[in-house]
């Protein structure tokens, strides 16, 4: 029929997010330079929690675990709008 079949529903993103959780430092990065509201992000695990540059930005984002275990219950908790 020419079209391409469709696997899963399309995603729907809040216009205005008020409490995101970053995945990864990389995105918690970009976050926090369009001075998006984070509340939450993982660590590195066994090294500094963040890197030092952004520790100063991220004071008042919690912890989510690690980023090869972040805990969903943490996730849940903070009752995000948007997880990324």
């Amino acid at each position: 029929c020419g079209r391409a079949p469709q696997l899963t529903p399309p995603a729907q993103l809040p216009a205005d997010p008020r409490r995101i959780v970053a995945g990864n430092t990389i995105i918690l990065d970009a976050l926090l330079a369009l001075e998006a509201p984070v509340i939450g992000a993982p660590t590195f695990g066994d090294r500094e929690p963040l890197p030092p540059y952004l520790a100063p930005l991220a004071a008042e984002v919690q912890s989510i675990g690690t980023t090869t275990a972040p805990s969903v219950e943490t996730i849940a908790a903070l009752q995000p709008d948007l997880v990324l």
